[in-house]
């Protein structure tokens, strides 16, 4: 998800790999990574990324459907229904 939404903004921004690697000081097998899903950025590697492509960090966090992917998870465990 973190993954698609960083290439989605990227290619519409026009940059390469490369060029969001650079403006983030990493190196494009990182960004490469993060974008195939073999890689979850970090805190501070998020933030960097949603600087470098002019987006919030939560819209690189945003799921397809819109929810935040914190959302999808509220600490809460489902109460078992008996029948």
């Amino acid at each position: 998800m973190i993954g698609t939404n960083v290439r989605t903004k990227r290619e519409a921004k026009g940059m390469t790999q490369v060029a969001l690697a650079e403006a983030v000081e990493a190196i494009q097998s990182t960004i490469s990574a993060i974008e195939n899903g073999t890689r979850q950025p970090s805190v501070s590697m998020l933030v960097r990324l949603a600087a470098a492509l002019g987006c919030s960090a939560d819209e690189l966090l945003q799921s397809p459907n819109g929810f935040c992917s914190k959302d999808r998870f509220t600490g809460q465990r489902k109460k078992k229904t008996t029948i």
